[in-house]
């Protein structure tokens, strides 16, 4: 009787395991960037951040003779 009973046990937590796999599968969330792709995004995001601060303020009018200045 116990082999009976360990073998019927044994199958039954086979199965579940089988459907895990399965429901994981199906579910498994579409993977993102790997971190190199993140890194090398942020470099080149503050790349063009301090590459534009200085492009910038050549564009803005000087307040030398703004008469509404405080």
């Amino acid at each position: 009787m116990n082999v009976l009973a360990i073998y019927i046990a044994n199958e039954h937590i086979q199965s579940l395991m089988e459907e895990n796999v399965t429901r994981s599968m199906a579910y498994r969330s579409v993977s993102g960037p790997s971190l190199r792709d993140r890194i090398a995004s942020a470099t080149a995001g503050l790349r063009r951040l301090v590459g534009n601060s200085t492009q910038t303020a050549g564009v803005l009018p000087k307040l030398g003779n703004n008469p509404y200045r405080g």
